[in-house]
């Protein structure tokens, strides 16, 4: 094992001493000095490893909503509406309220996954995210909702087939 290290080191000095005499794309030999270059020297940095702490704190900050309403004027989200980087009052009111129930929401259930309820735009600002659940408007035909065989029937005895003359164009127009 000692000799693969030792073998190891003596490649990366070789290379890290080559690295000042040969430019990094062209591989020609330099008549200057022989300098290493700090921009076309690599260096090669592990990721930190995963620990249970960083992972708690992931799992605390996933899905707070900032308070603090920062808005981001920078001149690359110009092009943007001004509701992209900016928030209205409503909006604001509404991530105080969206916070308030995410933390009570984390209090009363622990045990379940956190709640998403305002994701950053593309200009970086958060916005709210609507994840609400309709009820169906289809009250009326309450007898299709748990049954799948009568919706079945349903769509076969209300929607009439009729095969495209040629499957593979898109369709132009409307129908």
């Amino acid at each position: 094992m000692s000799q693969l290290k030792e073998i190891s080191n003596a490649l990366m000095s070789s290379v890290l001493s080559s690295v000042g005499s040969f430019r990094l794309f062209g591989l020609e030999e330099e008549t200057k000095e022989e300098k290493p270059v700090e921009s076309e020297v690599e260096v090669y940095n592990p990721p930190e490893p995963i620990t249970i702490d960083k992972l708690r704190n992931v799992n605390r900050e996933f899905g707070v909503i900032y308070t603090c309403f920062p808005e981001n004027r920078d001149e690359k989200f110009s092009h943007h509406p001004e509701s992209y980087f900016t928030l209205s009052s409503k909006e604001k009111l509404l991530l105080l309220f969206a916070e308030n129930f995410r933390r009570q929401f984390k209090e009363h259930y622990a045990s379940r996954r956190p709640l998403v309820l305002a994701v950053e735009n593309e200009c970086q600002v958060q916005k709210f995210v609507s994840t609400t659940i309709r009820p169906t408007t289809l009250v009326e035909f309450s007898e299709l909702i748990d049954n799948w065989r009568a919706c079945a029937s349903f769509l076969a005895d209300h929607i009439l087939y009729e095969p495209l003359e040629n499957p593979t164009k898109i369709v132009s127009e409307n129908v």
